[in-house]
């Protein structure tokens, strides 16, 4: 799983500025069964493009999620960087 987040987390930052803008709110990507990654993007008041890949794989019967994530933002004047820790709360 960390692996297919770090794979798409990559792709993402690699689309570049025009790339990234015209991402979808968010998408979905079923790895098998028991395991998705969803990719969130949302714009910030601040003009500012956030991209949040999140992985999730159903564990015990499907009651609790592990969930791995890693994220970018695309500030308006174009610099990409990672997002903190506190940043990517919302979505573990």
């Amino acid at each position: 799983m960390i692996a297919n987040v770090e794979s798409e987390y990559e792709r993402l930052r690699s689309l570049g500025p025009i790339g990234i803008r015209e991402l979808p709110e968010s998408s979905e990507i079923r790895l098998a069964k028991d395991a998705t990654i969803v990719v969130w993007h949302d714009v910030l008041s601040t003009g500012e493009h956030r991209v949040v890949v999140q992985g999730m794989r159903k564990r015990f019967f499907g009651l609790m999620h592990r969930v791995f994530v890693r994220g970018f933002s695309l500030a308006a004047d174009e610099r990409i960087r990672q997002l903190t820790d506190s940043e990517l709360e919302d979505f573990t």
